[in-house]
């Protein structure tokens, strides 16, 4: 039965019990209480249990609406439902212990006590009310109002997001939130074709929207399974391969450089990338392969022999490694033609051992050699063969480290091979790279364990057509998620949808120019002048498809400075982050995907290493439930009645990865409610930002929740960030001014003279500076000479500064338009701007700044939603320079690969 269904039938059994007389209803009550009495121990203590749990559950309205439900139907009791109810209680009371008695006594007592505090703090309250006017109760009830809506949206909004994406269709088998699913109901159907069923966590059958719409046109959806879209299941030979061991068996091999990026510990793909075939029979031939399963080999690889340092380094087990080839021989076309020869193997391999103790010692060293190498620029890439065939990264991927360079194997005997000694191979050596778009079996070829038939890859035929994008769409989702924890598979992913998208962009470039359609005769009338015409923007414009570009962000920037010009000027800019680390929900869904079900206490319990460790299990979880939680939140707390920013009627957003790899919002927010920043309207406009910015630490006790977080996430310390620009102190003005109230600075008058105006100016900036100096000394949390019990008289004391000259300074404005200072008091100088809904429901970092004049706007605008790499939009100059005279597609495609080497994005 559905959530649809139940309060139909709960209606209908409603309906019937009000149409009953009142002995009916009677004997139906009494026929209940028999049940009831003949019910055992355990059965009534189950329901009280799901009784409690499901009020535990509710939110406060809905709680008060229950209680004040069952106090009205205690009053339509009978006098002998009453009485009976009595003597039961009183037989329960009887049954007791005596201590339990003294228990209940001092409760029920305690209980008295606070119920009679209760009124008489309620009496007192409704005796000041009743002195209130009429306008003001009005307000008070309004605010009221609006307080219980805004508690209720945050806990709709907490609950929505702990359900995570646990629904598989049974058309397309992606796992979805319930949101994007309706329950399956094959007869409505006219095609009954297209099904693959897999049962979701509740053991019931759900279908996407999409496929949904879809089947009921009688179409067949175009990610659905039967599209030749199945997904071989992995068998138990090459699940059991480690990650260099899959590398081995590969016959396509993608070269990258992997860093790790701070804080988190994901990796990000820097520079260039190569798809480089090798022939996995050659490297397993020369390995020695122990008798036993135990046995194991060292393994380095390295991206040639003749250097000196390795790319990769681990323990191999052969066994494993013949034993998948063997498979894939057997199972996989792919591999029909290879050949396996184990006649080298040494009879002194037998008692090959390698204890767990030494296995570690290895990762750790490994992990320690891979950082150094690939953060430290090595004279022995400048002679790598391999540049020159560098196809651009352009994705920040989170992923664990793959080799750089799997080569050939080194100048060791295997004959002779003990198994003790680390042996170096180098299969890619020698070998000519291939464009991975040209490569038609690349991805069953690079994936064997995804893909161990060799079938069903992106370039497949299909009788319903799937672009890349689909495609990759219904592999990261799909149920068993094998493809969304493979890190190597998401870089793959993302470089073949972005290529075909910058494909597609230069064959435009080429048909049309400026904007406009050019036909033979107009090239052949006037070369030069179409020459000319040429060059103005398509060596540039071409990559603004793809984000995170250049002209990407450039055209997004236009869209928003037309919005600018036909909306006014914006009200709010503000910033979300993510606080991936500190979020239980998101630990228990990964949980949860994996088959565990793990408590909040539990989660609280994790290790910061094993945070890490679990959101770079599967990032496509972590960026979808981002996504997710931003359009939640939305939708449940910011556009509803409540308004807790205003009443918003346009908003635009930018989501971007931050350098520890987690994604962050920026968004430009317009409300019909805000009042203009005038002379006449100051004050209106100060109440306005009062009731909706915070910039303060709340009070402890009372409300802690917030305190808290006020704490964790809005507090600020001083970081390398802060000094990121040249001849910038500290790029964020903290330590802000300390006021007793929100101030509006206002510019000196227009028509004053240069030599007064500069002086006043002066002395503004010699009081403020000094009193900067001191709050970064004195009221720095993060300092030794932090002092928590210092006082704006003790401040401006040490520096010989009155309270008078001091609030004149700070309601000055340093430039022709306001400056505005928020309510800050002197233990909050470090207190970044939030808004309580925001904190209290997204749980992170916010950021709420007012905006008021159209300078500043653009500002931000052009600041935060054209921020793009600087080496990227330099590369590409450059290249333009240099590429002046070349053909028009090879100048698009220097220009390409230049401006893709030069960027980072994240996944």
């Amino acid at each position: 039965m559905n959530k649809g269904q139940k309060p139909k039938i709960l209606q209908n059994k409603r309906t019937k019990y009000n149409e009953m007389d009142q002995s009916k209803k009677e004997e139906l009550l009494t026929t209940n209480m028999n049940y009831r009495e003949t019910m055992s121990k355990e059965q009534k203590q189950k329901i009280l249990e799901n009784k409690r749990i499901k009020y535990e559950e509710m939110d406060q309205s809905r709680r008060e609406e229950l209680l004040t439900k069952n106090i009205n139907y205690r009053k339509t009791m009978s006098k002998e439902q009453k009485r009976k109810t009595q003597e039961n209680k009183r037989a329960k009371y009887e049954a007791m212990d005596q201590s339990k008695k003294e228990e209940l006594l001092s409760k029920n007592m305690n209980y008295k006590e606070t119920i009679r505090k209760e009124q008489k703090l309620l009496e007192n309250t409704r005796a000041k009310y009743q002195e209130v006017d009429i306008s003001k109760k009005k307000e008070l009830k309004e605010k009221r109002m609006e307080k219980k809506s805004q508690i209720h949206d945050i806990e709709k909004f907490k609950k929505q997001i702990k359900s995570g994406p646990f629904y598989i269709c049974c058309v397309c088998n992606r796992t979805l939130y319930k949101k994007s699913v309706v329950i399956l109901q094959k007869n409505k159907y006219p095609r009954q074709d297209c099904f693959v069923l897999q049962c979701s966590f509740d053991g019931k059958n759900y279908i996407c929207k999409t496929c949904h719409a879809k089947l009921l046109k009688g179409q067949q959806p175009c990610q659905a399974v039967v599209n030749n879209s199945f997904v071989d299941e992995t068998p138990t030979e090459l699940a059991a391969l480690e990650k260099l061991e899959q590398i081995l068996i590969a016959q396509r091999i993608v070269f990258e450089k992997i860093v790790i990026m701070p804080k988190g510990q994901q990796r990000k793909i820097k520079g260039a990338i190569c798809n480089v075939p090798v022939e996995c029979s050659q490297t397993c031939n020369v390995l020695p392969r122990p008798p036993d399963r135990s046995g194991i080999i060292l393994l380095k690889l390295k991206r040639k022999l003749q250097f000196r340092g390795h790319v990769y380094f681990q323990a191999v087990r052969p066994q494993f490694v013949i034993s998948a080839l063997n498979w894939l021989i057997a199972n996989n076309p792919l591999y029909r033609n290879i050949e396996i020869q184990c006649d080298n193997i040494s009879p002194e391999l037998t008692n090959l051992n390698c204890p767990v103790t030494d296995q570690e010692s290895i990762d750790e060293h490994l992990q320690t050699n891979v950082n150094r190498e690939l953060l430290n620029e090595d004279t022995e890439e400048q002679d790598d063969p391999l540049n020159e065939h560098r196809s651009a990264a352009t994705e920040t991927c989170l992923q664990s480290i793959l080799p750089n360079y799997p080569v050939n194997v080194g100048n060791r005997n295997c004959d002779n091979s003990t198994g003790r000694e680390v042996i170096n191979i180098a299969p890619g050596e020698g070998k000519h790279p291939v464009s991975l778009m040209t490569d038609k079996l690349c991805e069953e070829l690079l994936f064997p364990v995804l893909f161990p038939k060799g079938r069903f890859g992106y370039t497949v035929e299909r009788d319903i057509k799937l672009s890349p994008i689909k495609y990759f769409n219904a592999r990261l989702f799909h149920f068993s998620g094998k493809f969304a924890t493979n890190p190597e598979y998401l870089f793959f992913a993302q470089f073949i949808m972005e290529q075909k998208k910058i494909s597609d962009s230069i064959n435009k470039a080429l048909k049309k120019i400026h904007g406009h359609s050019v036909t033979a005769s107009q090239v052949k009338s006037n070369s030069q002048a179409f020459q000319n015409l040429l060059l103005q923007d398509q060596a540039y414009l071409f990559l603004r498809q793809i984000p995170g570009s250049p002209p990407f962000w450039q055209k997004f920037m236009y869209e928003v400075v037309a919005m600018v010009k036909q909306l006014g000027i914006r009200t709010w800019f503000m910033t979300l982050s993510c606080a991936d680390l500190r979020w239980p929900e998101l630990f228990q869904i990964i949980a949860r995907t994996k088959g565990n079900n793990i408590t909040t206490e539990e989660v609280e319990a994790l290790s910061y290493h094993e945070r890490c460790s679990m959101l770079n299990l599967n990032p496509v979880i972590v960026a979808k439930h981002f996504q997710y939680r931003v359009k939640t939140f939305f939708r449940d707390v910011w556009l509803t009645n409540a308004n807790p920013i205003g009443k918003i009627v346009y908003y635009a957003l930018r989501i971007e990865f931050q350098m520890r790899g987690s994604p962050h919002l920026h968004a430009l927010i317009w409300t019909s409610d805000c009042p203009d920043l005038t002379n006449d309207t100051k004050d209106a406009y100060i109440d306005y930002i009062d009731q909706h910015v915070q910039a303060y630490l709340p009070d402890k006790e009372t409300d802690p929740q917030l305190y808290d977080l006020v704490k964790t996430y809005q507090t600020h310390n001083h970081s390398k960030t802060c000094r990121k620009y040249k001849n910038v102190t500290y790029r964020f003005n903290f330590g802000q001014f300390f006021t007793d109230r929100t101030i509006v600075a206002e510019p000196l008058a227009e028509d004053m003279n240069e030599e007064i105006k500069s002086n006043i100016l002066t002395r503004r900036k010699e009081i403020l500076s000094k009193v900067k100096q001191k709050i970064d000394d004195v009221l720095n949390p993060s300092k030794p000479t932090y002092d928590p019990h210092a006082t704006p008289t003790d401040i401006l004391n040490d520096i010989d500064i009155t309270e008078q000259d001091y609030q004149w300074a700070i309601s000055l404005s340093p430039d022709s338009d306001y400056e505005l200072h928020l309510k800050r008091p002197i233990d909050s100088c470090f207190i970044n701007n939030y808004f309580i809904a925001g904190l209290k429901g997204f749980a992170a970092n916010v950021d709420l700044q007012p905006v008021f004049n159209h300078y500043k706007c653009i500002t931000y605008v052009c600041s935060y939603f054209t921020k793009d790499e600087t080496e990227c939009s330099q590369a590409i100059i450059n290249a333009e320079k240099e590429a002046k005279e070349a053909n028009l597609n090879i100048l698009l495609k220097i220009v390409l690969d230049l401006g893709r080497n030069n960027k980072n994005l994240t996944s």
